[in-house]
């Protein structure tokens, strides 16, 4: 997967609650774990697993 091909594999309330976190500065970390895999660490947020 390419970065500029992201959106097409993320449900849209997902990339617009990630956008969202992103614009506000909240996003602290993004790791790739293999694959289509990231793992995302966002300031004020509980786990979550999709």
């Amino acid at each position: 997967m390419r970065l500029s091909d992201f959106d097409e594999y993320i449900d849209e309330v997902i990339l617009e609650r990630g956008l969202e976190y992103y614009h506000n500065g909240q996003v602290i970390s993004l790791e790739k774990e293999g694959g289509n895999h990231y793992i995302a660490k966002v300031d004020g947020s509980d786990f979550n697993s999709t």
